[in-house]
């Protein structure tokens, strides 16, 4: 691309003026500096959740990015996607890389299939966009009514569930039916989309999921902890603004008061109230003289 893009954190420019030239020679710097500034005022919830992350085009470390991405503190942004996108659609793909971070999707996969988790994470982002915005998404998103309300994980179950049973429909289909010629099976070749390993807008996927790999624990807690507190501040300013989204009401007051199974408490009450240490050692000394070992 001929834009000049604005350097990443490990070169960042300290000179203000430097940043105010680049906004103005590269429309889509100025593009996305527009569309950040539309979402403090219209949407500050997810606006805030951006403000804090450092700007990086295309790569940052090891990591590239073919539409945009999100790691711990950065945002990735490619400028040949956007310069094609309007200021509503930029706007609606920030919010989509605000929500994986205030979601922690990188941290929930778990050992899931990479895949699978990335459209259950993409159907469940969406989802919430829809519902709490007017903002559009280029592109096909994955945006199933079926998912309305559903945890990534949830999603993820169902998808996976019908993956397995195509897979063995098609194995059943193979076992009974004759093979394929050699012409018709270059022919269904060529009739399955490529797979590009990366983001492709046409096939539902907008941005590119970054996940942080080999993490230590430490490292990881301290994502959370961050990823928390980025979470409640933008959450309680946007509240006090009487704009805090709906489908994220419910999330922030589990975080802020969090729910405890009353048997749960009852138990640890007990264990701590009753004794029920009845070891004979080492034996009670006050009795010793009466030759009683208690």
């Amino acid at each position: 691309s001929s834009f000049p893009y604005l350097p990443d954190r490990s070169s960042a420019v300290k000179d203000v003026s430097q940043v105010q030239v680049n906004l103005i020679l590269d429309p889509v710097a100025k593009k996305i500096a527009q569309a950040k500034s539309q979402l403090i005022i219209k949407y500050p919830f997810y606006g805030l959740l951006l403000a804090g992350l450092e700007e990086s085009w295309e790569k940052h470390g090891e990591e590239q990015t073919y539409t945009c991405g999100v790691l711990p503190g950065f945002i990735l942004y490619n400028a040949d996607f956007f310069k094609h996108l309007s200021i509503k659609e930029t706007m609606g793909v920030l919010v989509h890389e605000a929500c994986h971070l205030g979601l922690i999707h990188f941290y929930r996969q778990r050992g899931r299939r990479h895949t699978l988790w990335n459209m259950a994470c993409d159907h469940a982002v969406n989802l919430m966009i829809k519902q709490d915005t007017d903002l559009p998404l280029p592109g096909q998103p994955l945006n199933d009514p079926r998912f309305t309300g559903m945890s990534a994980e949830k999603i993820y179950n169902i998808l996976l569930a019908e993956t397995q049973k195509q897979a063995e429909t098609q194995e059943q289909n193979k076992s009974t039916s004759p093979p394929p010629s050699t012409t018709s099976s270059k022919q269904g070749q060529q009739e399955q989309p490529e797979d590009k390993g990366h983001a492709d807008p046409a096939a539902g996927r907008i941005d590119d999921h970054l996940w942080p790999k080999n993490l230590s624990r430490e490292q990881e807690a301290q994502i959370i902890r961050d990823a928390t507190d980025m979470l409640l501040r933008a959450a309680t300013l946007a509240k006090m603004a009487g704009k805090l989204p709906g489908s994220w009401a419910s999330l922030i007051g589990e975080l802020l008061h969090p729910q405890i199974d009353w048997r749960e408490r009852l138990r640890v009450f007990v264990q701590n109230t009753v004794k029920n240490n009845y070891r004979l050692t080492p034996p009670n000394k006050r009795h010793l003289w009466r030759g009683i070992y208690l």
